[in-house]
């Protein structure tokens, strides 16, 4: 396949010199009396003159390339019409990672975020109630449909389709659209306003990658445009729009601005061919199986890491999934001196979710998935996915129904949040955690309830809040 070549590759190998500026290039004429100048050495002075608008001049590469853009589509659909083939081909190398999500998302889930509605509060108070008060079923089931909402908004629903070829075609067509930014490569110094540009300005790639800043290419180099209210001394000076400019070496090369272009012009040419294009999308209707909506949503959350939902949701990490509740940042009440509170940052709190046999299982501690440096209750501090190694439990005591599942996590969002609490202080003798006392754990710098309220800290308490003492319970462990 051919390589495109743009306007900017032209105006490099016709110039050693020009301009970017607004949604056009300048370059030397050295017999115009044109008022937008170049000044050389103080001595020498041309006329700079305009070019067409940037737009224009991707117009153009658009006609002269459309061979190979076409080409390139045509490829580019052909290749991701077969790794979704092959992906739908290895759905039964998937099953068990998709059962387990299937649970996580359908059943799971719910009963997490369901907890929240039951106190209209911060996460953190999730889990400082203790068992639930009468039937949560409204909960869950409203929980359900915010969570198939967001699921629907995140990755479509198209459910209507009788082809299941064009709803793969709108699938890709969404994910390449994603792909499509419009940010440019530099920040903005000057509006439009600044440079004396008009409101007449077309919509380019070009502009947007430059953020129609002023920019100076001479001899292979870039140089940002300033505007300065003295030029003297400079060993060049630009005058455009009335403004005077002199010139200071950019961060950004001419390079990373032929590349932009480039990838940013194919990225459109893939969409426009998703656009117009059926071809290809019609002989995948026996190949395509996901056709139900949580099929196909399941198949597309495989695909992620992380789904986050605000104050929970999911990791995918060396092959399992660890299903957390993210805490406020908090202070936590200091059990020996109840005026004390002690700060720490929001953390994300877990548990291991997988699946055997069509069966989920949680077998695992808990664990933080955040470092936390100055916190009692976790033996490797310093490094994230550490466990939690002194709940009041065993792992293995907790069933792996939901109900129970959520039981061990909000046992395990209780040990964070109040690590201080009379239980924990009086199992640990000399106030010892895995042999390093409180004195030599708590660096930060501690907080009366006031300061920490005005902060902006949840406050966990450990003495006023009997609820939490009673759910906050840890063994004698470590």
């Amino acid at each position: 396949m051919g390589q495109t070549q743009t306007f900017l590759d032209r105006s490099v190998e016709a110039e050693k010199f020009f301009i970017f500026f607004g949604d056009r290039l300048f370059s030397i004429d050295e017999k115009s009396n044109s008022l937008n100048r170049v000044t050389i050495q103080e001595k020498y002075s041309f006329g700079l003159i305009p070019s067409l608008p940037f737009s224009s001049f991707e117009g153009l590469d658009d006609r002269v390339n459309a061979a190979i853009l076409d080409e390139n589509s045509r490829n580019f659909i052909k290749e991701r019409l077969n790794e979704e083939i092959s992906s739908q081909g290895k759905l039964d190398e998937q099953k068990r990672r998709l059962k387990t999500l299937d649970f996580i998302v359908y059943q799971f889930l719910p009963l997490l975020v369901s907890k929240n509605y039951q106190t209209e509060n911060h996460i953190a108070d999730m889990f400082l109630s203790g068992e639930d008060e009468g039937d949560s079923t409204s909960f869950v089931e409203r929980a359900k449909c915010e969570l198939q909402t967001k699921l629907d908004k995140d990755f479509g629903v198209e459910l209507s389709e009788d082809n299941p070829g064009e709803r793969l075609r709108k699938i890709l067509l969404r994910e390449e659209k994603s792909k499509l930014t419009t940010q440019p490569l530099i920040k903005a110094l000057y509006s439009p306003k600044d440079l004396g540009l008009g409101e007449t300005i077309e919509p380019s790639i070009t502009g947007d990658i430059t953020g129609l800043q002023p920019l100076c290419y001479l001899n292979g180099q870039l140089y940002d445009l300033e505007i300065t209210e003295n030029a003297k001394g400079r060993e060049m000076s630009f005058v455009i729009n009335g403004k005077t400019f002199a010139p200071n070496p950019s961060r950004l090369t001419f390079e990373n601005i032929k590349e932009e272009l480039t990838n940013r012009t194919l990225q459109r040419a893939k969409i426009s061919a998703l656009e117009r294009s059926t071809e290809g999308f019609d002989l995948v209707k026996e190949t395509i199986q996901a056709t139900e909506k949580r099929q196909i949503q399941l198949t597309q959350l495989a695909k992620l890491n992380e789904y986050d939902l605000g104050n929970c949701g999911f990791i995918f990490k060396n092959n399992a999934y660890y299903v957390y509740a993210a805490t406020p940042n908090f202070a936590t009440q200091d059990g020996r001196n109840p005026e004390i509170f002690w700060p720490f940052d929001s953390v994300k709190v877990a548990i291991m979710i997988g699946s055997k046999n069509n069966d989920p299982y949680s077998y695992d501690k808990p664990l933080v998935i955040d470092p936390m440096a100055n916190h009692p209750c976790l033996s490797n501090k310093k490094e994230g996915y550490c466990e939690i190694c002194n709940l009041n439990r065993e792992p293995s005591s907790y069933s792996n129904t939901p109900a129970d599942m959520l039981r061990k996590l909000s046992d395990a969002v209780n040990v964070i949040m109040h690590p201080l609490n009379k239980p924990s202080l009086d199992s640990h003798p000399g106030h010892s955690y895995f042999g390093i006392t409180l004195d030599e754990v708590l660096k930060q710098k501690p907080m009366t309830r006031e300061e920490a309220v005005a902060s902006g800290y949840f406050i966990a308490e450990v003495i006023e809040n009997s609820a939490t003492q009673q759910t906050g319970e840890q063994d004698e462990g470590n």
